[in-house]
């Protein structure tokens, strides 16, 4: 089965992850928080060889606040090492004030990577093949694939 969940980071963002919420809570036989998976170290990062922007995986994706901060130096993103199915996933952020490296002057990007198969790094170096909901200002909800 694929892996449930990815963020990536080639931008900032704030995300507040969860696999439900009160509005679905009566629908989900249980409930997984992302929160949760991340703190038990229950997720694994992946970084791409992108030469522009690369800070350590420590200070790209942090816990602070009841929050994910990812902090957009870095392209690459962090995946369950569990596979799901049979999911709703609810998904908050809020974009950070900057964009960085090559995307400096462009909009900000981000999205979500889910129904993973294969290995890291099969698409351009940096990314596993999955469908993609794209975070990006101007394109909300693209879909990719």
């Amino acid at each position: 089965m694929p892996r449930f969940l990815t963020l990536f980071s080639s931008l900032l963002l704030a995300a507040a992850c969860g696999a439900a919420s009160s509005a679905v809570a009566g629908t989900v036989k249980t409930k997984i928080d992302v929160f949760d998976l991340i703190r038990d170290g229950r997720t694994e990062i992946h970084l791409g060889p992108a030469k522009d922007l690369n800070d350590p995986p420590s200070e790209i994706f942090r816990m602070r606040d009841g929050a994910l901060h990812i902090s957009g130096r870095g392209y690459g993103y962090l995946a369950t090492k569990q596979s799901f199915g049979d999911y709703h996933l609810v998904v908050e952020f809020k974009w950070g004030p900057n964009t960085w490296g090559k995307r400096k002057t462009r909009a900000r990007d981000n999205g979500i990577l889910y129904h993973i198969t294969g290995p890291h790094g099969a698409l351009g170096k940096t990314w596993p093949a999955c469908f993609e909901a794209n975070i990006i200002q101007g394109g909300m909800g693209t879909f990719w694939c």
